[in-house]
């Protein structure tokens, strides 16, 4: 997939890539998490909040999430938990926070978006960034986030992914 084809797709998405420092605030929360084999790939929100919740089953019933994780770590066991946000060890991650379709704000040379925050991942840094824009361009995938979002215009499907290592 060629750049003008992510960012044509990043432009449609109500899903923005940005990056997030834990504060001391969020550290002493938990909250509900994706996890791979075990091992947190992804925090969503409170771990007490319903739409969080909400957002998590609809992920785990994906099944273009799940051929992603696939393609991505290998067969893997898919499952939700709570995170408690203290194990957290590094000062930046990859997050996706909400964005009005049909823009894309930058800040300098990277792209950001003012909307609220909607998921952390908390695997290794080049790997979340994958899966982060992976997210955004990936029409089901994205509208797990708001089924309500506008269809993406071309809808990519994940077969691709496999070649393309995640469009990145």
């Amino acid at each position: 997939m060629q750049h003008s084809e992510i960012l044509n797709l990043m432009t449609q998405s109500i899903l923005t890539p940005a990056e997030f420092n834990p504060t001391t605030h969020f550290l002493n929360l938990k909250s509900v998490g994706i996890f791979v084999n075990g091992c947190p790939l992804m925090l969503l929100g409170p771990s007490d909040d319903a739409d969080s919740h909400e957002i998590a089953d609809r992920l785990l019933n994906n099944p273009d999430f799940h051929e992603m994780i696939d393609t991505k770590y290998g067969c893997s066991a898919i499952t939700k938990g709570i995170y408690e946000n203290s194990e957290l060890q590094e000062l930046k991650y990859i997050s996706l926070t909400s964005s009005v379709q049909g823009e894309i704000k930058k800040v300098g040379n990277k792209q950001t978006c003012i909307g609220p925050l909607l998921a952390i991942f908390v695997g290794d840094y080049e790997s979340s960034r994958q899966i982060s824009i992976h997210c955004c361009i990936q029409n089901d995938i994205m509208k797990c986030f708001s089924p309500d979002a506008k269809s993406l215009n071309p809808i990519i499907k994940n077969g691709p992914a496999k070649k393309a290592n995640l469009y990145c």
